[in-house]
């Protein structure tokens, strides 16, 4: 019996699409109960929400290493796969280039490599019966994704959040379905000034978890590049983070 979870991990900076899938095989007996069906679906929980830690670290490595040659990108399109073992390493990693581009593939797989991913749940182990995750990602940038000072601290910001809300919310997988779409503005000084949520599908958990998160971070300072690019000295994210259980 196979599992498949989707994870959708979308912000207002447009440039980049990323699609996750992550993957576990499952080989069970006939004979299931009602409580292990309930444990299942909480592991299934759980695992969806370690995906979308693991592909927005491999995203931003990704991008930080384009943003260092921002003269070769010109326009990428790329699908990249790899695998965790259980301390977080990658392993087996993949890149596809669409856009035949073997510098960009070769900084996605070193970056890959060499990125810090955090532990797997033991839990996951347990349940699925297995000690390797399968992560699979579509990854699209243009010219000026890297040259934006702009994009760059937006996605810094998205990263950060995903880091502090998605390990609140594992620990209640039971919990965990719907979306959140929310937005938040920080000042020159990295404060928050003010937060909402903007749609939901009406599970007070993961809201509240998600702005309670939120307020409690720090947040660096505004970039002086940034605050010239966009003319005016505080930054507008919008967010979301969609958890489908089924």
């Amino acid at each position: 019996m196979s599992w498949i979870g989707r994870i959708i991990h979308s912000s207002s900076v447009r440039p980049v699409r990323v699609q996750s899938i992550i993957v576990f095989v499952l080989v069970t007996s006939l004979q299931l109960s009602s409580l292990t069906n309930v444990r299942a679906q909480d592991a299934n929980a759980a695992a969806r929400a370690y995906a979308v830690q693991a592909t927005d670290i491999a995203r931003q490595v990704l991008l930080a290493e384009l943003m260092k040659h921002p003269e070769r990108v010109h326009r990428v399109s790329m699908t990249f796969s790899f695998q965790l073992d259980p301390q977080g390493r990658p392993h087996n990693i993949k890149i596809v280039s669409k856009t035949r581009n073997p510098w960009a593939a070769d900084v996605a797989r070193r970056a890959i490599g060499a990125a810090r991913f955090p532990p797997i749940p033991k839990g996951l182990f347990q349940a699925f019966g297995t000690d390797l995750v399968n992560i699979q990602a579509d990854f699209d940038a243009n010219a000026e994704t890297p040259r934006s000072a702009t994009f760059s601290y937006q996605t810094q910001i998205n990263t950060m959040v995903l880091q502090a809300v998605v390990p609140e919310l594992a620990k209640h997988v039971n919990l965990l379905k719907g979306t959140v779409k929310f937005s938040f503005r920080l000042d020159r000084e990295g404060h928050l000034k003010s937060l909402k949520i903007t749609s939901s599908t009406s599970n007070r958990f993961v809201e509240q978890t998600t702005m309670r998160m939120i307020r409690a971070m720090k947040f660096p300072p505004i970039p002086q590049k940034v605050i010239a690019e966009q003319g005016h000295d505080y930054v507008d994210v919008d967010s979301e983070i969609d958890i489908d259980r089924h």
